[in-house]
């Protein structure tokens, strides 16, 4: 599939960005609002790492949590 692309992202500007999975149901919020969800029911997340990255973007990142539902 191809990446999602937010037109409201605005460069140099700090947004909230929260990952949530329970379950096969995968939910993308940014500043709170959903961005995306999606279910995957061929192979759901029970457990693993976290990580970040971008494509052809300079990212910061700040005050990673993870945390249990």
């Amino acid at each position: 599939s191809s990446p999602l692309r937010i037109s409201s992202i605005t460069p140099g500007t700090w947004h909230t960005i929260r990952l949530e999975i329970v379950g096969t149901t995968i939910r993308a919020l940014i500043d709170g609002t959903l961005v995306t969800s999606a279910s995957d029911t061929s192979s759901p997340i029970a457990s693993g790492t976290v990580g970040l990255s971008s494509n052809n973007a300079s990212v910061r990142y700040d005050d990673v949590r993870v945390t249990a539902p």
